[in-house]
């Protein structure tokens, strides 16, 4: 049987995982019961870290480590936590979920459609990837996501768009 001293209160506790929190395979060093005890002293040190630093400072420590930060969250084990614990969540409370929602669209109902016809007009007038892509689709009959993946058809087309709207606009004159 495998003992280990707490590093904070310096008392001997069986190792296992009733006892210390099992981090990337290893045991660290505090038990359970000092941890948490510890937790919000250590949520408000980082706080108080973070507001002495400033959020300039914040974002820049942010930027150092972004792609470690990415990586980690990225992690299928971490996805699948994050996605079981979303779906748990669902599961004690879905109308929670679902009849907020249901109820804000049938309360607004024309400000979201007026919402949607705003944002189709300015995806039009861009000339989005996405409305590009689907115009090749509708009148060529190439696939979304083939057209999407052939830059040098969208760029062709999305041109072919912008003269036709030029020939218009010189012909209205």
């Amino acid at each position: 049987m495998c003992t280990r001293v707490c590093s904070m209160c310096k008392t001997k506790k069986k190792l296992s995982e009733d006892n210390f929190h099992l981090v990337k395979g290893k045991f660290i060093s505090a038990c359970k019961v000092c941890r948490n005890k510890n937790k919000p002293l250590h949520a408000k040190q980082r706080r108080e870290r973070l507001a002495a630093l400033g959020i300039k400072e914040h974002i820049e420590q942010y930027k150092k480590h972004k792609e470690s930060i990415l990586a980690y969250h990225k992690q299928p084990e971490v996805v699948e936590r994050r996605n079981n614990l979303r779906k748990a969540k669902y599961a004690e409370n879905p109308a929670h979920y679902n009849v907020p929602k249901r109820e804000y669209k049938q309360k607004n109902k024309e400000r979201i459609n007026e919402l949607q016809r705003e944002k189709d007009r300015r995806r039009i007038e861009r000339l989005d990837d996405s409305y590009v892509a689907l115009l090749i689709y509708n009148r060529l009959n190439i696939p979304i996501a083939e057209a999407r993946k052939n830059k040098v058809l969208m760029e062709t087309y999305r041109t072919l768009i912008k003269l036709k709207r030029l020939i218009n606009y010189n012909n209205k004159r």
